[in-house]
């Protein structure tokens, strides 16, 4: 629930209206709110950045303009900050408009590689997020991983899949602890 609302990637402003937005629109109780927002303000205090500027809502692309294996000219967002503090040199991808069986779903298919440089103890994630034109979230993957000290490039070939009568406007690649290290340890935590 924290990943979807986006707390693990902007530290609330606002905890009391946060809190009562996690128990009315996802039905969390108070002290699971709390969780959430104190795992929130956890991650901020470990991250060097927050979403990038460039990151804001943009016209949206419609799938049906496209044939399959088109290459799409999605805008895909990087944050290069935490990119430099999880090891990353490079990010090469390219998204493309996947075969689909249903009229009422698209897909689009992301391959490529990212390289890196070890610089830590820990596997972390990488996110992968599809937002349409007004900024919301339709799809995502968190299924990448570099593994501890890892020195060849990792493959992401990933699928996304939403509604198609959805525009899509851009693509994120985030990297992240995964989540558990916050939950499962105080390794990284204060």
């Amino acid at each position: 629930m924290c990943w979807e609302f986006g707390l693990l990637f902007d530290e609330p402003t606002n905890d009391e209206k946060t809190s009562e937005q996690l128990q009315t629109e996802y039905g969390l109780s108070p002290a699971a709110s709390r969780w959430c927002l104190d795992l929130a303000h956890q991650l901020a205090a470990q991250l060097p950045s927050t979403t990038p500027t460039n990151a804001q809502a943009q016209s949206g692309i419609d799938l049906n303009d496209y044939q399959t294996k088109d290459q799409l000219p999605l805008p895909i967002i990087r944050d290069t900050v935490l990119e430099g503090h999880f090891g990353i040199t490079n990010v090469n991808c390219v998204a493309r408009k996947a075969y689909h069986f249903d009229d009422e779903i698209f897909e689009i298919q992301l391959t490529g590689e990212i390289a890196i440089q070890p610089r830590f103890d820990i596997e972390f994630t990488i996110f992968i997020m599809l937002y349409n034109e007004r900024g919301e979230l339709l799809a995502y993957d968190t299924n990448t991983l570099i593994k501890e000290y890892q020195v060849t490039p990792t493959i992401i070939n990933c699928e996304l899949t939403f509604p198609a009568d959805q525009k899509i406007a851009k693509l994120m690649i985030r990297p992240n602890f995964e989540p558990w290290v916050f939950t499962v340890t105080d390794k990284y935590g204060k």
